[in-house]
C-alpha cells in the first residue's frame, strides 16, 4: 500500500487505489492521461469510465504483474478495457482465451459490451 498515489474512481462511485509510476509505466493511455497537461495529471481521482470493479482488478493485476487470469464472465470486458487502455498483450489473452486468433484478419464479428459499447474482433476462417 505505501506509495499509493492515485485513486481510479469507477462510474459506481468504487474507489480503487493505485500508483501513478506503475499505471504510467505499463500503459500509453495513462501515461498520456496522468504525465501530460490534461486535468488528471494534476488529481489524486481518475474518472474510470464504463468499466466494471472485476475487470479493472484483472488490468490492475496485470499491468501489476505482468499476468493475470480472467475468469470466463470477464473475458470480453477485459477484451475491451485493454484495447481501450492499449495494453495489447493482456487484450490478446483475453482473445485468445474467447477462442479468436490474434494474428488473422478475415473475418471480423462484432459483440456488445454494456449495451453502448462495440468492438471488432478477428475471427480466424
Amino acid at each position: 500500500e505505501h506509495g499509493l498515489d492515485v485513486t481510479l474512481v469507477l462510474d459506481d462511485g468504487e474507489k480503487i487505489p493505485a500508483h501513478r509510476a506503475i499505471l504510467c509505466c505499463r500503459s500509453e493511455y495513462f501515461a498520456a492521461m496522468l504525465e501530460r497537461d490534461f486535468a488528471e495529471s494534476k488529481s489524486r481521482e481518475i474518472a474510470i469510465h464504463d468499466v466494471t470493479r472485476p475487470v479493472m482488478q484483472i488490468i490492475l493485476q496485470y499491468l501489476y504483474t505482468d499476468a493475470a487470469y480472467i475468469p470466463a464472465d470477464d473475458l470480453i470486458g477485459v477484451f475491451l478495457v485493454a484495447d481501450k487502455f492499449n495494453i495489447t498483450q493482456i487484450r490478446n489473452q483475453a482473445l485468445e482465451e474467447l477462442g479468436y486468433c490474434t494474428s488473422c484478419s478475415s473475418h471480423y464479428i462484432a459483440l456488445p459490451y454494456h449495451s453502448r459499447v462495440t468492438a471488432n474482433i478477428i475471427l480466424c476462417p
